[in-house]
């Protein structure tokens, strides 16, 4: 490595900010879509990324993403000013899946915290789930439930 050759390769476009750090595994073998470099990116707004930590932006570079939202059933990420009434922080928007996670390689699973603001039958309940979800086929919830 040298300074003519240090910098930015690719960049890829997530839906929401992103607090916690991306995690790479290398030479992951996904069903169907072969041997992989993979970036594992986690949004403030409840979504995980799969990339393709050598793409050059071909197809997104997305292998497989996984949505904890579901607005027809009342579940988004909390967002801030429900947590804060005057936030002078670094966090604006939503406060969804803002820790790190952490990636097991001998079961291939990631597990991570999801934060969700959930409006049913009109109640209102602020969650934080536990989630396992497998990296090579996206199965999620391997944990428990």
């Amino acid at each position: 490595m040298n300074s003519t050759q240090f910098g930015k390769l690719y960049s890829y476009v997530v839906d929401g900010s992103v607090q916690a750090q991306p995690l790479y595994v290398s030479n992951l073998t996904i069903p169907a879509q072969g041997s992989h470099n993979v970036l594992f990116v986690v949004t403030m707004n409840d979504v995980v990324y799969a990339f393709d930590a050598d793409s050059n932006g071909t197809n997104g570079g997305i292998l497989w993403k996984v949505d904890f939202r579901n607005p027809s059933a009342g579940v988004s990420p909390i967002p801030i000013a429900d947590i804060v009434s005057n936030n002078t922080l670094n966090i604006v928007g939503n406060v969804g899946i803002e820790s790190t996670p952490v990636i097991d390689l001998s079961s291939n699973t990631i597990y991570l915290v999801a934060r969700t603001k959930e409006v049913s039958g009109g109640a209102t309940n602020y969650v934080a789930r536990l989630h396992a979800l497998d990296i090579t086929t996206v199965l999620k919830n391997l944990a428990a439930p």
